[in-house]
């Protein structure tokens, strides 16, 4: 993204202009943004927000970044999980809890999807099973959407049989597997 996506939003454009001018964090960095500048970064977040859910696509290389990000962080770090937020972050996309909030939820999936397609177009192993929740009763675990685009029940689904949960968490840890013994061999040069 651009700073021109935020030029229609008055104030919080100026807000951004002035900050680029004194080399303070753009949007593509609303985390370090939101420790340095405080509420001015509520005000990128929401502008993100609006650009990204008037688009409801997202960049190649927004997807890449964040595949980059997940190799490089998850892979070839001993197969290490991930947050969505760091993800999201490193594609410079708004937080996955701020799409939430926003009612844009869908979006999360909508990426992760893709991220899990792009991976597979590129001969790679399915690097999102490293993307996890940090909180909550997901803690752990990857969203429902990970278990769906893979053709598996949801483990922690309320209605989910306990053979379907095993063999969907199976499934998922064999993944992680698949990550971590890929990472080496992308760390060491061989693929």
């Amino acid at each position: 993204m651009t700073d021109q996506v935020f030029a229609s939003e008055g104030r919080c454009a100026r807000r951004l202009v002035i900050a680029h001018v004194r080399g303070l964090p753009s949007a593509g960095r609303l985390n370090h943004a939101e420790d340095t500048i405080g509420g001015f970064a509520t005000c990128i977040a929401r502008n993100r927000l609006l650009a990204m859910s008037k688009l409801h696509e997202f960049t190649p290389e927004q997807v890449d970044a964040a595949i980059e990000y997940v190799r490089r962080h998850g892979a070839e770090d001993r197969g290490q999980t991930l947050s969505y937020s760091r993800v999201f972050d490193a594609a410079g996309l708004p937080s996955p809890q701020n799409l939430h909030f926003g009612g844009e939820s869908h979006l999360v999936t909508e990426f992760m999807e893709q991220f899990h397609h792009r991976c597979r177009q590129q001969d790679m192993p399915p690097l999102d099973a490293l993307v996890v929740h940090v909180a909550g009763r997901r803690e752990g675990f990857p969203g429902g959407g990970y278990f769906r685009v893979n053709g598996q029940v949801d483990p922690l689904a309320e209605r989910a049989k306990a053979d379907d949960q095993v063999s969907a968490t199976r499934f998922w840890q064999s993944q992680l597997e698949q990550c971590k013994a890929w990472g080496v061999r992308s760390r060491r040069g061989e693929v």
